[in-house]
């Protein structure tokens, strides 16, 4: 599990999140495919900002579980989903 903060805000980190091709969007983080999760818009969607970022829940906060893939495959779609921008 890896856990890390994008460069940006809320929409941002979601555009970024949506171009991975490898890592599928993910409520639950078990499993052995790669998946990706943004916890303001999934797990902690039903607190408010004050209260998300009060807890480290940050807008821009990426969950990231990885799976069995190639780590170049992997480090590719990351890198392929950061290089689109935001």
């Amino acid at each position: 599990m890896i856990g890390f903060l994008m460069a940006g805000d809320l929409a941002r980190t979601s555009r970024f999140i949506a171009r991975c091709q490898i890592a599928s969007i993910g409520a639950s983080m078990g499993g052995v495919e790669t998946l990706i999760q943004q916890p303001a818009l999934m797990s902690h969607h039903e607190l408010t900002s004050a209260q998300r970022l009060a807890i480290g829940a940050y807008d821009n906060l990426v969950r990231l579980s990885v799976g069995l893939e190639d780590a170049g495959d992997l480090m590719h779609d990351l890198g392929q989903a950061l290089a689109a921008g935001g």
